[in-house]
């Protein structure tokens, strides 16, 4: 039900409903992405050589290639990885 007379009320609401507004959208987004995965992997089943259609648009496009050779190239996966497994190793240690 929408304020009449309080400002900071009506601010409130509205902003109540835009972020609800804005997480049915990221909601019907998410699974109309799962129900696509969930039909590729279905005719992946059913005939192992199909290919998943090449008009998407991919979330990383062209930068996903230079995003690999940047982690190869510095490790910084490796590292974070290490630093994490060695922080839980201290933290049971103890």
């Amino acid at each position: 039900m929408k304020p009449d007379n309080n400002n900071e009320a009506l601010m409130a609401w509205e902003y109540n409903e835009t972020a609800l507004k804005d997480t049915r959208s990221l909601l019907l987004d998410s699974l109309s992405y799962i129900n696509e995965l969930r039909k590729q992997q279905s005719l992946k089943v059913i005939s192992p050589n199909c290919a998943p259609p090449s008009d998407r648009e991919e979330v990383f496009c062209e930068e996903l290639g230079s995003i690999i050779e940047k982690n190869t190239t510095n490790k910084l996966f490796d590292k974070a990885v290490d630093s994490h497994k060695r922080q839980q190793y201290q933290k049971n240690k103890f």
